[in-house]
């Protein structure tokens, strides 16, 4: 309108044009809480003007590990969570403006409940979903774990890639080998091997491939696990607790310590080491790694 009364068009200013550029972008969050006031889901609706109905599947969060985009196009199936049990729930109504979200002062309650019940024994419903949400928690760390591993894993490719072609001491690319080995064994632990899956030799059984067994049925069905499930869940539940244990030792302690090699010798930057000299991957112990004296460069 300035523009077409002849007037100028004043800049705001790059405060101003900044802050709008690292705005969050608004949106409308309805919350789902049980009977005993817990927050179950929260659920995105439009900011645009008008009327919206928006869905809630009844079902608790999905769990999966985040993928980018460009991978979720490719899923065969759409990931679900736990299918809640039959109760009274509440839905309540918030407006998320710049990463802050303000209750809107709207509420109301409404009533879950099952169209048919299960006509097999031992499905009680409250044992349903406390089994599979454990389930989901044991599958969401393990999922987290396997992303995490193959990102340690490209790495220490790009660290290997890196010292192929310069001047450090040999003994670095040794260190950087052995744990991605390590990385790599602990992996196909995790989930199948997909060399050892195109022969058609399925080998020892993952912890992924046992959750998944654990939990199947659970997007389609309202019963209650049954004995093999059970047993499946303990044993992926141990077996992760090792690997995990493992994991801790292979991605904290011993990278930080090939890190601080890699600084120590000059070697340039490659992705997960996080910033230069500051002996920490991102998420790591910065200060207390700083503190520590840094491995000998040919240390192997």
């Amino acid at each position: 309108p300035l523009e077409a009364q002849g007037k100028d068009t004043l800049f705001p200013g790059w405060d101003a044009v900044e802050a709008e550029a690292l705005e969050d972008a608004p949106a409308m969050v309805l919350t789902v809480r049980n009977a005993a006031g817990e927050i179950v889901r929260h659920i995105e609706g439009p900011a645009t003007a008008g009327f919206h109905r928006v869905a809630w599947d009844l079902r608790y969060p999905v769990t999966d590990a985040w993928l980018p985009p460009e991978e979720r196009a490719f899923q065969w199936q759409l990931p679900a969570g736990v299918l809640v049990a039959p109760g009274t729930f509440s839905v309540s109504l918030g407006r998320r403006v710049d990463g802050k979200l303000e209750d809107l002062g709207q509420s109301q309650s409404f009533e879950v409940y099952s169209s048919r019940e299960p006509t097999l024994p031992g499905s009680d419903q409250a044992r349903r979903v406390e089994f599979a949400l454990a389930v989901d928690e044991l599958k969401r760390r393990t999922s987290g774990a396997i992303k995490a591993v193959e990102e340690f894993g490209r790495s220490t490719d790009a660290i290997r890639e890196t010292l192929a072609s310069s001047n450090a001491p040999p003994g670095l690319y040794t260190r950087t080998d052995k744990l991605a080995d390590r990385a790599t064994r602990l992996l196909d632990r995790l989930r199948q091997n997909p060399e050892r899956d195109t022969l058609g030799d399925s080998g020892p059984v993952p912890v992924a491939s046992r959750l998944g067994f654990a939990g199947s049925g659970a997007r389609s069905q309202a019963y209650g696990p049954t004995p093999a499930q059970t047993r499946a869940f303990e044993i992926a539940d141990a077996e992760f607790a090792e690997i995990s244990a493992e994991l801790g030792k292979l991605m904290g302690r011993d990278y930080r310590q090939l890190m601080r090699a890699l600084d120590a010798a000059g070697v340039p930057w490659t992705p997960g080491r996080g910033i230069p000299g500051s002996g920490a991957a991102p998420g790591g112990k910065g200060k207390a790694a700083q503190r520590e004296k840094s491995a000998t460069p040919g240390d192997s």
